[in-house]
């Protein structure tokens, strides 16, 4: 079993906090024509405990791209989605895919651990305000299952979920349940 070295908390959390800061003051951040996956195809939703949906806001950002897990630091093609409002302090998630682990139809299954340079299959991530959840964390269960995946700009990337996501400050689970549909466009400002 592979296991994913804890990082000091304070690194890993800053590390995000700079992510989520770029995302917040990058000029015309949503002008820059994020990709938009229709809502006909879109009946994702991430659910408490407490049975309230995580809502995300209106306009919110929406990319989806492939290329480097970690642009410049961990080369492994991967496909991106990325949703949730520039303004800090909104909730958003994102999924990020091993292309070379992706069959189309065969479900990708959580909790999903590796070292952090040698990503394998899927990860999610969802913040959520005072809870940080991922599909790494003890409690997540479940999988994602791609039904197209084309990294060709203008392609769809579409994907069902039935999991559950562990808290990585010791919350509450949340369950994201449904289908993601939308097509590959370029990737945002900050990557």
């Amino acid at each position: 079993m592979r296991t994913v070295p804890r990082p000091n908390v304070t690194a890993a959390a800053l590390r995000r906090a700079i992510l989520y800061a770029v995302v917040a003051v990058a000029p015309g951040c949503g002008d820059d024509a994020p990709t938009d996956g229709g809502a006909g195809g879109n009946t994702l939703t991430f659910t408490r405990q407490n049975s309230t949906t995580v809502a995300f806001a209106g306009g919110a950002v929406r990319y989806v791209w492939c290329g480097e897990w970690e642009s410049g630091l961990v080369p492994a093609q991967t496909v991106h989605v990325w949703v949730g409002g520039p303004s800090a302090g909104n909730p958003y998630w994102y999924l990020q895919a091993v292309i070379a682990d992706v069959t189309i139809g065969q479900p990708l299954t959580f909790p999903n651990s590796f070292v952090w340079d040698q990503p394998t299959e899927a990860h999610v991530f969802l913040s959520d305000p005072t809870n940080e959840l991922s599909t790494a964390e003890s409690g997540a269960s479940g999988s994602v299952t791609f039904e197209a995946l084309n990294c060709t700009t203008g392609q769809p990337v579409r994907f069902s979920a039935n999991a559950v996501l562990g808290s990585e400050v010791g919350g509450p689970t949340v369950t994201m349940s449904g289908t993601f549909e939308a097509t590959v466009g370029a990737p945002p400002p900050w990557y």
